[in-house]
């Protein structure tokens, strides 16, 4: 009723009745309206999403490419710094030569034989390399007095080697790892006044002083240095590592740099007691902390028309010159950037003439290869030409597989790879002499990890 008298009162004053609004319509059309355009605001979101992830993808990307970029630059502005590693020291290394030492960490690897290895260490290339064996007192049966523990004094007194340092008992071998070894670290740091260099093997790996000795002379003590046998994790990850197998050399600015981050606690250079890996595998964090501070890898490899071939060797004699190593192995050899490529190859390629270090070496193979290398290839070589059946003598003083390692291999019975091992051993290697410098590295190129084929280049 109110409604029409309305309608015909602005009737009568001449203005058009107002038009009712039927609100069920306009819902009916709001709500049509909304369903229609549901598909396309579920295609916008779909478009912004796939739009983020390539963003976040293209980031990363550009990330790793900026990394390589940065590592390849500092490898530009180092040029001098390699020059400078190449030169001998001048200072207090005149009066005290080869001033280095060889620390022994205990292997992971048949715990029950260190002794039996210690022992074929000091017989063989323990005095020459002056050995220091790594020690928890209460799991080491040798005579106390074969052992001079290591007191502070220089390594240039009249003393004689291998000598013992005995870890504090506060420190687990088992869970603290890494505690061991920045324990051991300071220890050296004591004694940078006379120590230019530590090699660190452990007690699975042969040792050919007259090679470390004279790879060691073109060096630098006061550049920091990190050089062994390079390594690279597959899948992106972020380490460049020295095999603790083969052994690597540190310089004394080098000690000096970890002991340093350590007392900062860099958090790079710091692992948790609860990671059982890194406690057990120590030379990563080290790695890691050095990196930290733009030490990086170097090649080491032998230059002279040898394609690179590498003088720390992961493996034993055997292997190395068969090629007879792991896959994991190769691969972390493919994932390096340089060029010549680091493929694992067999003898002669595998090796450098001047080869310093072997690896998986139990006590019988360790005095074996030292007797080939000291009495029986001199002998062959004086006798020209040789009626010595080289291959024959391998097969009869090479170890029987009960007293090989479980990793080594006995001497081939196949006359290929039993000849790739003798030419390794009576042909290939040779002994530095006394005042030769072996300086035939390969330019020092760093060493960059393939993180993407599309974003990096060889150098």
């Amino acid at each position: 009723m109110i409604g029409t008298t309305a309608s015909s009162a602005s009737m009568r004053r001449g203005r058009k009745p107002p038009v009712a609004v039927n609100r069920l319509t306009y819902e009916d059309e709001k709500s049509g309206s909304s369903s229609l355009s549901t598909p396309r605001r579920w295609l916008i979101q779909l478009v912004v999403i796939i739009g983020l992830i390539l963003g976040l993808r293209l980031f990363i990307l550009s990330g790793r490419a900026a990394l390589v970029r940065q590592r390849a630059q500092q490898l530009r502005n180092s040029i001098d710094l390699h020059h400078l590693v190449m030169m001998k020291d001048n200072g207090a290394s005149k009066s005290c030569n080869d001033a280095f030492v060889t620390i022994v960490l205990p292997s992971v690897v048949n715990p029950r034989g260190r002794d039996t290895r210690l022992k074929a260490i000091a017989a063989t290339w323990g005095s020459d390399s002056r050995a220091v064996f790594v020690s928890h007192e209460d799991n080491v049966e040798v005579k106390e007095e074969d052992w001079i523990p290591l007191n502070g004094k220089s390594i240039c007194d009249s003393i004689t080697w291998p000598r013992r340092l005995i870890v504090p008992s506060s420190i687990n071998p088992a869970t603290m790892g890494v505690a061991r070894y920045f324990w051991v670290l300071q220890a050296l740091g004591n004694l940078t006044d006379t120590i230019k260099f530590a090699f660190f093997v452990n007690d699975h790996t042969a040792v050919i002083s007259s090679n470390l000795k004279c790879f060691l002379r073109s060096l630098s003590s006061e550049i920091p240095l990190y050089l062994g046998h390079s390594l690279a994790n597959r899948g992106g990850g972020k380490d460049i590592f020295n095999s603790g197998a083969a052994g690597y050399v540190l310089s004394k600015a080098s000690i000096q740099l970890l002991l340093r981050l350590v007392h900062e606690q860099h958090p790079s250079c710091i692992a948790a007691k609860s990671n059982k890996w890194l406690q057990g595998n120590p030379g990563l964090v080290v790695a890691r902390c050095l990196a930290s501070s733009g030490v990086i890898p170097l090649d080491t490899r032998e230059e002279h028309n040898s394609g690179g071939r590498h003088r720390f060797h992961a493996y034993g004699p055997v292997r190395t010159a068969t090629a007879a190593v792991d896959d994991w192995y190769t691969r972390m050899h493919d994932s390096l950037l340089v060029n010549p490529p680091a493929n694992v190859a067999p003898a002669p390629n595998c090796c450098a003439k001047r080869t310093i270090s072997f690896h998986y070496v139990e006590a019988h193979e360790q005095c074996t290869i030292h007797t080939i290398l000291q009495d029986a290839v001199p002998r062959f070589r004086a006798t020209v030409p040789s009626n010595i059946d080289t291959i024959a003598w391998l097969r009869t003083n090479w170890p029987s597989p009960a007293k090989l390692g479980g990793y080594s291999l006995q001497f081939p019975q196949e006359p290929k790879p039993a000849s790739q091992v003798e030419h390794l051993l009576f042909h290939h290697l040779q002994m530095a002499g006394p005042s030769d410098i072996c300086d035939d590295h390969v330019s020092w190129r760093l060493l960059l990890h393939r993180h993407n084929n599309n974003n990096t280049q060889r150098l």
